[in-house]
């Protein structure tokens, strides 16, 4: 195997601890812990410790060490607003003609959506994947590589917090917004695209904090007075 490729595992795999919740927040990150786990140098997950610092799951601080980062109600607040307002501007601005193998990956997401959730086995990160790549495609069909990029950062902070605190429950009920929007934009109905995905992101934002709330309330009220 080469170095790029156990790089790239050790990625994939302490991100996924960390989405999972096998690395919780706040907690520290050891590189020669996670080196000796994997049977590696400790140079990959360096590497690998560095990509995560840039999605912003873990946080670095000097002379004290690697910790998953701890996400605050106030921070999902921030990145929802943003999401939206991408999200909204994007499909405002769709030049469907332009980018048709676009509009084509947007529907074969969905079909994929469609079938994960059908299954006995409802596995909610490869729904999410899916379901990124589906709202990822509706700001590419704008057009613009600005706020493409900006959209794709925003993600791993929002999917950390939806699997945190159970938000995969409470998916399946939107399932049928992305549908249409979908059809929306086949239609050239942008507006109401847009108005549909607003209301989309509003409600799931909305979810997360009654989530993350309560969570925050447990917690509380388990630590002895």
């Amino acid at each position: 195997m080469d170095v790029r490729s156990i790089r790239d595992k050790v990625y994939e795999q302490i991100r996924l601890d960390i989405l999972k919740g096998v690395l919780g927040q706040g907690e520290r990150v050891s590189v020669n812990d996670l080196a000796q786990r994997f049977h590696i140098s400790s140079q990959p997950v360096r590497d690998a410790i560095i990509r995560l610092g840039e999605e912003g799951l873990v946080q670095v601080h000097p002379r004290r060490g690697t910790f998953v980062t701890t996400i605050p109600v106030s921070r999902i607040i921030e990145i929802n607003a943003a999401r939206e307002m991408i999200e909204s501007y994007a499909i405002e601005h769709i030049d469907v003609s332009a980018h048709q193998d676009v509009l084509r990956d947007i529907e074969q997401a969905l079909e994929e959506m469609s079938a994960i959730r059908s299954r006995p086995q409802y596995e909610y990160l490869e729904y999410n994947a899916q379901d990124f790549r589906f709202h990822l495609g509706t700001v590419m069909l704008a057009g613009n590589e600005t706020i493409t990029t900006m959209y794709r950062k925003l993600h791993p902070h929002y999917l950390y917090a939806m699997v945190m605190f159970n938000f995969a429950t409470t998916t399946l009920g939107r399932h049928e917004d992305h549908e249409e929007i979908f059809m929306a934009i086949k239609s050239g109905h942008l507006r109401e695209a847009a108005q549909t995905a607003e209301r989309h992101t509003r409600e799931a934002t909305q979810t997360l904090l009654e989530l993350m709330n309560a969570a925050q309330a447990a917690n509380a009220s388990a630590i002895p007075s």
